[in-house]
């Protein structure tokens, strides 16, 4: 009796050992954007796997790393080269590893939220010059995002805004609520060079806003005249991964091609410019802060611009 539970004993002890030693799977960074072929290729003299051809060790990198979406691991993926499940269960289990990247998917869809505080100043066609100050306390809007097969992107976005309007000078009004903002993007996204590091980008801007009304302030009121425009938009961005997070820089230039006024007049002609940067704090979450500038004209009339604000957005998909 005395051995069988001192055999008894040494089994529980090995068995204990052999959990406490199992070794933790492999997980590497895809440093840059390649297939599961390549990854096999490169990772197959140096795991377990090795005794596999190269394509049937792809097909369980795959198998693996089922929270990888994309038809290969992207620059910033975490994923796994060698088996994750364990030896001591029957089941094929495997924690699953977050995508770091924000993108690292065919589809997209996101929320975002916006505060943002604007700075204008208009020169009237009567001589008289505004300066107003133009503030959002909500911006929110929904973006699409369509990866391509090269690994180029689509994307749209659209968004409706709160303004308010404070400390006018010149006029006797104050704390004037202003029509809602709305405005709408389409762009085309393309890749330079493998790494996708960085990035240009094409499209168009649309935006509804509102103007003071001359007609208001010659009689010392202040008062609103709405305006839409189209923009042709170029543009550049910055995708780094810095171990689980990313940041992302985008600067644009857009240029007013179609426009229209309520008033009945010529619409705006001019530019705009955007500078975002922001952050990836997870698979899902985002922060982000901005400046736009527009530089616009009309007759005799020019208005001008400048508008900071900080965002969080959040992915559904």
């Amino acid at each position: 009796m005395k051995s069988l539970i001192l055999i008894l004993s040494i089994l529980c002890h090995l068995s204990a050992w052999a959990f406490d030693i199992e070794p933790t799977p492999k997980i590497i960074a895809i440093e840059e954007d390649t297939t599961w072929l390549e990854v096999a290729k490169k990772y197959n003299d140096l795991y377990i796997a090795k005794y596999k051809p190269a394509i049937d060790y792809a097909e369980e990198l795959k198998r693996w790393n089922k929270h990888i979406k994309t038809q290969g691991p992207k620059t910033g993926d975490r994923i796994y080269v060698e088996p994750p499940s364990s030896p001591f269960i029957s089941w094929n289990y495997s924690q699953p590893l977050e995508p770091t990247d924000f993108f690292s998917r065919k589809f997209n869809l996101l929320a975002f939220y916006t505060v943002s505080k604007g700075a204008f100043q208009e020169k009237l066609s009567n001589g008289a010059t505004i300066d107003f100050d133009q503030n959002s306390p909500g911006t929110l809007g929904l973006m699409v995002r369509y990866q391509l097969a090269n690994k180029d992107s689509l994307s749209a976005s659209i968004y409706g805004s709160k303004l308010t309007t404070s400390t006018v000078t010149g006029v006797s009004s104050e704390n004037i609520d202003v029509p809602l903002e709305i405005g709408a993007t389409l762009y085309h996204e393309i890749g330079i060079g493998r790494t996708r590091t960085f990035n240009y980008y094409y499209g168009l801007d649309y935006e509804k806003f509102s103007t003071s009304d001359p007609t208001k302030v010659d009689v010392g009121e202040f008062g609103f005249v709405s305006n839409t425009m189209t923009f042709v938009t170029g543009g550049l961005s910055m995708y780094k991964n810095f171990g689980k997070h990313n940041i992302i820089a985008k600067i644009s230039g857009s240029y007013g091609v179609l426009s229209s006024s309520s008033d009945g007049r010529d619409g705006y002609k001019g530019y705009k410019t955007i500078g975002t940067l922001t952050y990836i704090s997870s698979s899902r979450l985002s922060y982000n802060i901005f400046v736009k500038n527009h530089s616009l004209t009309r007759d005799t009339d020019e208005l001008s611009s400048t508008r900071i604000g900080l965002g969080v957005g959040l992915r559904f998909y």
